[in-house]
């Protein structure tokens, strides 16, 4: 089994969020490492997106074999830019919540790293009706990409939990 490295989104309430992945991971017999961002302790808005991609780095250096990141909203953008940049090489990724919008608004350049995204293979979970991103608009950015699967889920939040259902889809992929 590869080891998982997870990301969660930005704001602190995410914490939980990768708690609990975690777990479900960990009982479904993977060995995982979390990203905790360093703005939730000092403060800041938003996650330092190089900071954090060094922070990836020295994460994927660190793991034993074969590794799967998974990530969420901020954590997949994180990561694709990572990988763009060949600072990580996970053997998959599976993504929740693809925030372009978002990014774009806070600065960030999603689309131009879309673009130069293309040998990894990626699923992205994402909404039908995600208030940051719905389903449609992340198909759309992805549709031309070989390497990338897009999967609608059907709810109207950006919250992506841990159900069973999701957790069993998701080690499946995993497990490929």
């Amino acid at each position: 089994m590869p080891h998982i490295i997870l990301l969660p989104g930005n704001s602190l309430k995410n914490k939980a969020w990768a708690d609990t992945w975690s777990q479900a991971f960990i009982d479904k017999g993977f060995t995982v490492s979390t990203q905790y961002y360093d703005h939730w302790n000092s403060g800041a808005e938003f996650a330092d997106v190089s900071h954090e991609i060094e922070k990836l780095e020295g994460i994927a250096k660190g793991a034993k074999g074969d590794y799967v990141i998974v990530a969420k909203s901020i954590g997949s953008f994180i990561t694709m830019k990572a990988m763009v940049l060949g600072k990580v090489h996970p053997t998959q990724c599976v993504f929740f919540g693809f925030p372009v919008p978002w990014l774009e608004k806070n600065g960030h350049e999603p689309t131009s790293i879309i673009s130069q995204y293309s040998k990894t293979r990626t699923t992205i979970f994402q909404n039908n009706q995600d208030p940051i991103a719905p389903f449609e608009m992340i198909r759309s950015l992805f549709i031309y990409k070989s390497n990338v699967s897009c999967i609608e889920l059907i709810d109207n939040t950006h919250n992506y939990f841990a159900e069973s259902a999701l957790v069993t889809q998701v080690c499946e992929i995993i497990s490929k």
